[in-house]
């Protein structure tokens, strides 16, 4: 008998597991037996996959970094896209800014030569960029698609790193930030925030445009919108074929996988 493939329990693999089977009600609430429930960041995914703890990790892309370890321990990795993902930019709904741009962003971020909404055509009120841990995904996506090799300013670094993605939209929420007269500028990914907006109450968050394109379904799919990117399906190379981990990876990648991966709240590949 085969046994189930280990997999990372991200989020994204508990909504996944959700669409896919049916609750139990108990005192009023949903309850999923079997729901995963310890939850790994990106970077242990990887890390637990390349060292053989787990079968399968489902995440953003592998940074520099990680490629290098897997490198360094003699294994190769098999990334495999099984649903869309962005990276999308957020504030509070009175910043008047529509849209940015990388290199604004990367002044935002990186040397502060960008430090006050008036800059950028809005009000007269500073820019608190707020970041996330280091082996987040969403930070992963913040290297590759804005900081781009370079690190992020040290003060935002210490000051304004948010320990989870529902803290940093919860602050960006909050309005006026620490000052007084200063708005939050945050990021996090558009499927799993679109998912989450009606159980958490996230109404008052302003998604920004970049480079003048929306984020939306359509934009995403086309690759049309610039942060635009995908969660991948990884197992090491050397799995068998008839291995759980690839088995689980068909599954993904079939009709049935797919409907589920939509009925999670994630975009699908298939379209």
């Amino acid at each position: 008998m085969h046994r189930p493939p280990l997999i990372s329990a991200l989020p994204i693999i508990q909504e996944i597991y959700k669409a896919a089977h049916e609750p139990e009600i108990i005192n009023g609430k949903k309850v999923w037996k079997g729901l995963p429930q310890s939850v790994y960041q990106t970077v242990m995914s990887y890390i637990t996959l390349i060292e053989g703890g787990i079968d399968v990790a489902i995440v953003t892309e592998p940074s520099k970094e990680i490629l290098e370890y897997a490198a360094e321990a003699g294994v190769e990795l098999e990334c495999t896209p099984i649903c869309l993902e962005a990276l999308i930019f957020i504030t509070n709904p009175e910043v008047t800014v529509e849209s940015l741009g990388t290199d604004q962003l990367r002044k935002i971020y990186i040397d502060r030569q960008i430090d006050n909404w008036s800059q950028l055509g809005g009000e007269n009120a500073k820019i608190e960029a707020l970041t996330r841990n280091q082996d987040s995904g969403s930070y992963s996506l913040m290297e590759k698609f804005v900081l781009q090799g370079e690190k992020a300013d040290e003060e935002i670094e210490s000051r304004s790193m948010m320990a989870s993605m529902v803290a940093m939209i919860e602050d960006v929420i909050s309005g006026n930030y620490m000052d007084g007269d200063s708005f939050p500028l945050g990021y996090t990914l558009y499927y799993y925030f679109r998912h989450n907006k009606k159980d958490k109450q996230w109404d008052d968050v302003k998604i920004l445009d970049i480079d003048g394109v929306e984020p939306n379904g359509e934009t995403i799919s086309s690759r049309q919108y610039p942060y635009s990117t995908y969660y991948y399906a990884v197992i090491r190379s050397d799995a068998p074929a008839d291995s759980a981990a690839r088995k689980l990876l068909s599954w993904l990648l079939s009709d049935e996988g797919q409907k589920i991966i939509s009925n999670a709240g994630f975009g699908n590949v298939a379209n």
